[in-house]
């Protein structure tokens, strides 16, 4: 017991830690076990303690084999031995409490004789094939086939003789790849529920009905088979070419064949897009979905995303900077139109999720969509399910605000990163470009925008009839920023927003 000293507990201490064994929470052949807390290492600590009867030395060799078992091993799935105590006939084992007891509590059958008798019943119907009548159906439900059949694979070799089961290194490594399998499946079920879900409240035959269904011939020979000449651009959905179907220029993602996770947001984009008619949402002309090749077909935006005009080198050319700022204040309206559409929909609302710099286009004429819905989620209105309303509309009101926060973001880029780089243009902008009531009205604009508490950032609707008045001040010129002024302005807002 030497080896053991630095365990020892004192019997006064147990005593104490258990209200003198008033709380039993479980009973064996050898004794009881009560609830506890004990001082332990400096924290209050709720404890198990087994109380071996002691009358007849009962459980005396299981006691010390315990400790000396548990006393060198640390492993989160191996109980933790805090202590024992070994004074006069009080024999105690002092372990960490589990929570949710122990695991026959989960079954039906209680006892050794009713799992073994359990055992033989699913030993026979495994043989049999008829291991589907024993298992509880809801049980049933939540497994696929294949999971299933290697589970009773495995358990029915755990319960043949001693020689011929298999070692629990095996057990362990075939149980984890069944775990790998059911995650993935019920991914899959996830998404198949979540389609199934789109298709019923949002999608209709309707909105489908409007998009082109073209073949993959047609997308090959528009691409001229995916040739590198045609390649735009590629992101983590697939990659994007150009083309021409029937003297039309158009835009063809290529979605990637990697799995169900793609296929989802293909699916999303298609019936999302489908349901949109605004002049500043990407506009969805048709798709193919053949074999497995899924490609969406939109319309051609010949200026690129709203990243590539910013840091364009060639974009002030022929531009006064007074024009080139009201074009980008038009432009913030434009995606604040296109935002405010998609948030305050009759039917359903939906969030974008992934409002960027590189997700707004611009078409020949500079007008903004807004593209890449493969963050975005619908919020069903005015739902019949009364138990899920609440949540949906907190779910839905919060991933709106979070969209003003990155339209605010994308707000502040459009308008300072518009600032020349060289000093002769920033002269010229500085001299003509921006309106003092102007720069007000967006600086506080913005601020809301960004506010850390979501529900103190403007809906969409006020956004865009804010910058509508901004644009009318810069248009009147009314008070113009003196030049020894800007570069405090400017310094103020790049410290502020960038």
């Amino acid at each position: 017991m030497e080896k053991w000293e630095h365990l020892r507990i004192p019997f006064a201490d147990i005593e104490h830690a258990t209200n003198s064994f008033q709380k039993e929470i479980g009973r064996g052949g050898y004794g009881s076990v009560y609830e506890g807390e004990l001082v332990f290492k400096g924290k209050l600590t709720k404890i198990a303690v087994k109380k071996l009867r002691g009358e007849y030395g009962q459980g005396l060799k299981e006691f010390l084999t315990e400790i000396d078992l548990l006393s060198g091993q640390q492993h989160e799935n191996i109980i933790t031995l805090l202590g024992f105590c070994d004074e006069g006939n009080e024999k105690i084992i002092v372990y960490e409490h589990a929570e949710h007891g122990s695991l026959d509590r989960l079954c039906t059958i209680r006892g050794n004789d009713g799992i073994l008798l359990l055992a033989d019943v699913a030993k026979e119907h495994y043989k049999e094939n008829k291991l589907d009548m024993v298992i509880d159906p809801s049980l049933r439900k939540q497994m696929s086939h294949e999971v299933l059949s290697r589970y009773s694979a495995i358990a029915y070799k755990c319960l043949l003789g001693r020689k011929d089961r298999p070692p629990m290194d095996d057990v362990k490594k075939e149980l984890e790849e069944m775990l790998k399998l059911e995650t993935r499946n019920e991914e899959v079920r996830r998404i198949q529920n979540v389609w199934r879900s789109c298709e019923e409240n949002i999608v209709s035959d309707e909105y489908l009905k409007k998009l082109t269904i073209f073949s993959l011939d047609v997308i090959k020979l528009a691409t001229f088979g995916f040739a590198v000449e045609n390649f735009i651009g590629e992101g983590a959905f697939g990659k994007v070419y150009s083309g021409n179907i029937s003297g039309s220029k158009v835009a063809i993602k290529h979605i990637h064949k990697k799995g169900d996770q793609l296929y989802m947001r293909y699916l999303k984009e298609t019936s999302f897009l489908s349901t949109c008619d605004n002049v500043n949402i990407i506009s969805l002309v048709g798709y193919c979905d053949e074999g497995d090749e899924r490609i969406l077909v939109y319309e051609y935006m010949s200026n690129g995303s709203l990243y590539d005009y910013l840091f364009r080198f060639d974009r002030f050319q022929d531009k006064t900077p007074h024009i080139m700022l009201e074009q980008h204040l038009e432009i913030c309206i434009g995606v604040a139109k296109g935002l405010s559409y998609l948030h305050s929909g009759t039917h359903f609302s939906i969030t974008h999720g992934d409002i960027s710099l590189k997700n707004i286009l611009l078409d020949r004429n500079m007008v903004p969509k807004i593209s890449n819905f493969k963050s975005a989620h619908a919020h069903l209105i005015g739902s019949s399910v009364s138990q899920v309303i609440a949540n949906t509309i907190k779910g839905r009101e919060l991933r709106q605000k979070a969209d003003v926060h990155a339209f605010g973001r994308v707000l502040s880029k459009v308008l300072w990163v518009g600032i020349p780089p060289n000093a002769e243009d920033q002269h010229r902008y500085i001299k003509t470009a921006i309106s003092l009531e102007c720069l007000h009205e967006c600086e506080n604009l913005i601020w809301r925008c960004l506010e850390i508490e979501p529900d103190q950032r403007p809906v969409m609707s006020e956004v865009v009839e804010r910058l509508e008045l901004a644009l009318k001040l810069q248009m009147g010129q009314y008070i113009l920023i003196p030049p020894s002024q800007l570069k405090f302005v400017y310094k103020r807002f790049m410290t502020d927003f960038f």
